[in-house]
């Protein structure tokens, strides 16, 4: 009995070791994304009822009309990327095909949080309000860059609009 133990362990144990990077990835990339998602929707909630609602637009003017004595621009930007349980998600879903809501959420906090610190960045520069904001991205890639088949990376948001006073 006790050499069946040892027989179906010698074959587990080095198993767990192999997959151990993806279970503590689904455990503590899970937790740690869940507590950025609620870290910045406090903020942008904080922000939204200290300033009397949001400093961002995009259209390119501010609605009633007034008088604008300064103008410039602002900018900020994050990088976000899918922890290894995400990416070994998504490489399983790309097999399937259709949506693939491991990304969705890293995407979606991306675009909260930049669009936050826009917000914060428009404050502490001075400006009234921000008009004619808008997003760009970027991928970046981890490695193996002239690999087309290499789907490891990163994801670059990019906020900027004009602040005006």
């Amino acid at each position: 009995m006790n050499e069946r133990i040892l027989g179906i362990l010698w074959v587990l144990i080095p198993v767990l070791l192999a997959l151990s990077p993806l279970i503590l990835s689904a455990i503590f990339g899970s937790w740690h994304q869940r507590r950025c998602r609620k870290k910045t929707t406090e903020r942008e909630q904080l922000f939204l009822n200290n300033y009397n609602g949001d400093k961002i637009h995009t259209v390119p003017k501010v609605v009633p009309e007034r008088k604008i004595n300064s103008c410039g621009l602002v900018m900020t930007c994050i990088v976000v990327g899918p922890s290894w349980w995400q990416l070994a998600l998504g490489a399983l879903k790309g097999l399937i095909g259709g949506r693939v809501r491991s990304y969705e959420h890293v995407l979606v906090w991306g675009r909260k949080e930049v669009l936050q610190r826009l917000r914060e960045q428009a404050v502490a520069e001075g400006w009234d309000d921000v008009i004619n904001v808008r997003m760009d991205t970027a991928i970046i890639l981890m490695n193996g860059q002239n690999n087309p088949s290499n789907k490891r990376g990163t994801l670059e948001i990019f906020a900027y609009g004009t602040g005006i006073k």
